[in-house]
């Protein structure tokens, strides 16, 4: 099964929760939201993480600050086309 979604039905937790259904999900995110590649694919796309909520605070101070994550952020790995 394919769950497609509009930009503003996405988020960590229900991600989670439809994932756990096995579906698979393509969602619209918003233009503003910021995905540190982890490994880039041959067709340009690359993996990610959907960080958590926490994690998002701590990644926005973090860049706010000038400074880059030591680590990838704990959350769904997500692939961003």
């Amino acid at each position: 099964m394919l769950l497609l979604a509009d930009r503003g039905f996405n988020g960590h937790e229900l991600w989670g929760h439809t994932r756990a259904t096995g579906a698979h999900l393509a969602w619209w995110i918003k233009s503003n939201q910021v995905f540190v590649p982890l490994r880039v694919l041959s067709d340009g796309s690359f993996i990610s993480v959907m960080p958590t909520p926490k994690e998002t605070v701590r990644h926005g101070q973090v860049r706010a600050a000038g400074r880059s994550l030591a680590q990838p952020p704990e959350g769904h790995t997500v692939r961003i086309v």
